[in-house]
């Protein structure tokens, strides 16, 4: 038995599978409300779908309906189809002005060539190229994307819409030295593989989405262990876990390991003076000065109540000394206290890790912290090399 596909049948199942693709976008979307761009790309398949339901009635309706509608709703979903990449992929939306402002042109174009000078062949080659452009421009997007995802499920992004970038510019190509085409719902295999390279990409979208949403899902749970919920830091279940590795890169890599201890000064006075409220406003700015004038290697974590620890790789005391100063610096000139007359200010303790075993070091940054504290705050203490 032969099973004949013909455009009609193509476009049946490019509509049955967009349809079964958007539910689960839609569905994923309410589940991870917070994810941008699930909505939009499940749209962009939606339109998608009711494009090819109206061109496989053929020339069974009306040409605005086959010709001029249809094409401009697939053209305009691989418009949203780019703005929900840029959306999802942490990418400026600007690039989807591309699709935005060349999409009136689309239309006009097609509108011309429908019922002025009326061409299957001109109508193919623009949409190829659109077609073409927009799935280039979205593997850039992509490509170019700040949110952190999982390398192959990005790849996977990329590599369907390069199917169809590529398939559809070998088809400009094609349909540029093809006979006139008659009848569009009889067209030859070049162009009913197209719909088989749109169907790869549709598979290859939802999966790569699916896999990158997972990756995403995995990391948020991995860093609500190892985080302080607050002050975004390490907590210290992650200090046990990764105290351990970098002592023995340090000492495997000859390099010096810095410890910094900071404590809020005051504390306890600002939370019975202003609140718990402000006294969680403090913690916060605390960690986001942590996090924005430490290096990307350095591990800052949430110690104690009010204590922070911040360890410092290949970084001696002289140099731990120079980066404590900044934090303090950094922190008393920071206006986090209601009152403008009270500002915010920590003291700190901060020792080299020598040949010695890590509980040693930290009570050694431990007491400079105390002679910090009993000797004024707000000051930097370094604590003194073990005797030998």
């Amino acid at each position: 038995m032969t099973i004949h596909l013909d455009i009609a049948t193509l476009s049946i199942i490019c509509v049955l599978l967009s349809i079964c693709y958007c539910i689960g976008l839609f569905l994923i979307q309410r589940l991870q409300p917070s994810v941008c761009g699930i909505n939009t790309i499940a749209t962009s398949l939606l339109l998608l779908s009711l494009s090819f339901f109206f061109l496989s009635f053929g020339n069974n309706i009306t040409l605005w309906v086959s010709k001029i509608l249809a094409n401009s709703l697939m053209a305009f979903s691989y418009i949203l189809l780019l703005l929900g990449i840029c959306q999802f992929r942490d990418f400026s939306v600007k690039l989807s002005n591309v699709g935005f402002y060349s999409f009136p042109v689309l239309v006009v174009g097609l509108t011309y060539f429908t019922f002025f000078m009326p061409s299957t062949n001109a109508r193919v080659i623009l949409m190829s190229v659109y077609i073409s452009t927009i799935c280039f421009v979205a593997i850039i997007a992509n490509h170019k994307g700040k949110s952190t995802d999982i390398s192959p499920s990005t790849v996977l992004l990329s590599f369907g819409l390069a199917i169809q970038s590529l398939y559809n510019f070998f088809r400009f190509g094609w349909s540029l030295f093809e006979g006139a085409i008659d009848d569009f719902m009889r067209a030859g295999t070049v162009h009913q593989l197209a719909f088989v390279s749109t169907l790869l990409m549709i598979i290859l979208i939802f999966f790569s989405v699916t896999w990158m949403l997972t990756g995403r899902l995995v990391a948020t749970l991995h860093d609500s262990a190892i985080k302080d919920e607050l002050t975004q830091l390490y907590n210290r279940r992650a200090l046990e876990e990764l105290i351990p590795t970098e002592v023995a890169r340090a000492q495997r890599h000859d390099q010096p390991l810095s410890i910094l201890l900071l404590d809020i000064d005051h504390f306890k006075q600002v939370n019975d003076t202003y609140g718990h409220q402000v006294g969680d406003k403090v913690l916060r700015a605390t960690g986001r000065i942590l996090r924005l004038h430490t290096r990307r290697n350095d591990l800052s974590f949430r110690y104690g109540g009010e204590e922070f620890m911040v360890l410092l790789p290949n970084t001696d005391v002289e140099k731990a000394l120079i980066v404590a100063e900044k934090l303090r610096e950094e922190i008393e000139n920071s206006r986090i206290l209601p009152s403008k007359k009270d500002h915010c200010t920590a003291s700190f303790g901060i020792t080299q890790l020598y040949d010695e075993d890590w509980q040693s070091a930290v009570e050694r940054a431990d007491n400079a912290l105390y002679s910090a504290k009993t000797n004024g705050r707000n000051q930097v203490v370094a604590g003194r090399h073990p005797s030998p």
